[in-house]
């Protein structure tokens, strides 16, 4: 299914939220580009042993890594192609900082942002551990429990200065099947 897109779409969710999973999902139903900065930064971490150090004790990346990440990104996008980027500005300083890039560069985009209780988060993580379908080191549960505190402390804020910025946010209710959330999205859109 190849449907049409009229703007770029970002995902956001916390870890465990199944953000990967629908940005990938999106992205090809769409046939846009993909997208993530946590692969980004997974990556970057193979050649650079002061970001793996950061991000194995469960901070985020300093702005300048994103921001290097994200121009390089966005400056491979064909004309008129569209992106879902997943896992992108977890704080003010990177909102201000995309919200500004992507008008400079007349971006339109959509923010998509999948809500999933702690409880239901912890659930997915440990069923990932358990089944090993990823083995990170960045998913024991004092970094999750880490992690779930820098985006209530640090990211939400960014989902409050959208909406009063007057860019659509759409909320999606996460705690039910890959599925069903997939369904609320395109229904959303």
């Amino acid at each position: 299914m190849n449907l049409k897109l009229n703007c770029d779409l970002v995902i956001y969710g916390s870890q465990g939220s199944g953000k990967t999973t629908q940005a990938k999902i999106l992205a090809e139903m769409f046939g846009a580009v993909f997208f993530s900065m946590g692969d980004a930064s997974r990556a970057l971490c193979q050649s650079d042993p002061k970001a793996k150090k950061i991000m194995n004790s469960g901070a985020l990346l300093p702005d300048y890594y994103f921001e290097q990440e994200i121009n390089k990104f966005i400056d491979q996008i064909q004309i008129g192609g569209h992106a879902v980027y997943e896992g992108i500005v977890r704080n003010l300083d990177q909102q201000k900082f995309f919200v500004e890039m992507m008008a400079k560069r007349s971006r339109l985009f959509k923010v998509i942002f999948i809500e999933v209780s702690d409880k239901e988060v912890l659930a997915r993580i440990k069923k990932r551990r358990e089944s090993g379908e990823q083995k990170r080191d960045d998913e024991n549960d004092s970094i999750v429990a880490e992690r779930l505190k820098i985006f209530r402390d640090k990211t939400m804020p960014v989902l409050e200065q959208y909406e009063k910025q007057d860019i659509e946010l759409i909320r999606i209710d996460g705690d039910v099947s890959v599925d069903e959330v997939t369904a609320k999205i395109l229904q959303a859109l």
